[in-house]
């Protein structure tokens, strides 16, 4: 059930947060094989590029890598269904450089508790090796672990301790910590300078040199939504 969606995080199809709003990859805990008989177990959610949209949506139980004269072919099969599906591709990416998988060995699922993505689970992995696909002969799916997308580690923003106070990101909509490493500014004190001096509404670029004199004296400090998706 491997949806052959392994390689995302570095090379093949990049997603980003930005461009990643309708499309939640399928993660997975994944066999590589590679072509001088090795094999390792690890995670990924990348392939899914060779066929677009069409193919991030379904479950993948393994898929067949053959590279000729520079040509990826890869032979997708799926749970419960005896038909395959062939996608071909450049082995090389526009700038000539081989393309990879990117399997990592430990991941951390994080789940959205608000707005726009409520619910949707987002990964954070580490470890992270690369094999060129013209080294990977076969990839099978050990489990499936779900639709997510790649984030930055959101250790500090759901690590933060108050007082912090949330705020809008002015320019995305999305949410945004404030707090200050001087912590004798209480929790009243941040959502006055807010008020004042940095709510989007206050905001223009003649009081810019202001609100940084104000960020240092008050050792003001920002901390996005890791979580906020376009």
């Amino acid at each position: 059930m491997l949806r052959f969606i392994l390689v995302a995080v570095m090379a093949l199809i990049t997603v980003t947060s930005s461009d990643a709003s309708q499309v939640f990859p399928q993660f997975y805990k994944i066999k590589v094989t590679l072509t001088n008989g090795n094999s390792m177990e690890g995670y990924s959610w990348g392939l899914s590029w060779m066929g677009g949209v069409s193919l991030q949506e379904k479950k993948v139980q393994s898929a067949i890598l053959k590279v000729e004269k520079e040509i990826l072919a890869a032979t997708f099969t799926f749970p419960g269904d005896q038909n395959t599906e062939v996608y071909n591709q450049p082995a090389k990416d526009d700038e000539g450089k081989p393309r990879t998988l990117v399997v990592a060995s430990q991941y951390e699922m994080f789940e959205s508790s608000s707005g726009s993505t409520k619910g949707a689970k987002f990964y954070v992995v580490n470890g992270i090796m690369e094999y060129p696909l013209v080294e990977v002969s076969r990839i099978d799916t050990v489990e499936v672990i779900g639709k997510g997308i790649g984030i930055s580690d959101p250790s500090k923003w759901l690590n933060l301790t108050e007082p912090y106070i949330v705020v809008e990101d002015c320019g995305l909509g999305c949410n945004v910590k404030m707090y200050s490493r001087d912590k004798d500014i209480t929790k009243d004190t941040l959502q006055r300078l807010w008020d004042q001096y940095f709510a989007c509404g206050r905001r223009s670029n003649a009081n810019k040199k202001d609100r940084s004199s104000i960020e240092e004296r008050n050792k003001i400090e920002w901390i996005s939504d890791p979580f906020c998706v376009d």
